[in-house]
């Protein structure tokens, strides 16, 4: 399965790019891959397919590693200098909805 922005590769197109190149060894894949498995990653996941989906949009050429590079690095920036956690700090009703058990896991 390969998404492109919000929109699903067909299985023919993937089938076209990708028929008879080999395949990453466990090594390649590890340099070049990154798993997305978590709830932190549900949101790079979704800025990245909306990065990507705002240059298909307006025909604007990229290129797709800089602009996944560019995503993971602005979020990589924002989280370890801290801005993000201060402002959600400052109105956490603006970033957080209502649930019972928040204040127990905050």
């Amino acid at each position: 399965v390969a998404w492109e922005g919000r929109h699903r590769v067909p299985r023919p197109k993937l089938m076209d790019e990708y028929s008879g190149k080999r395949a990453l060894s466990p090594t390649e894949r590890k340099k070049r891959l990154k798993p997305l498995n978590d709830l932190f990653s549900m949101a790079e996941c979704c800025l990245m397919a909306d990065t990507v989906q705002f240059f298909l949009d307006r025909d604007i050429p990229f290129c797709p590693r800089s602009a996944v590079n560019d995503v993971l690095g602005s979020i990589t920036g924002t989280h370890i200098s801290g801005e993000f956690h201060k402002k959600v700090a400052q109105e956490p009703a603006k970033y957080f909805e209502d649930k019972p058990y928040l204040r127990a896991v905050l």
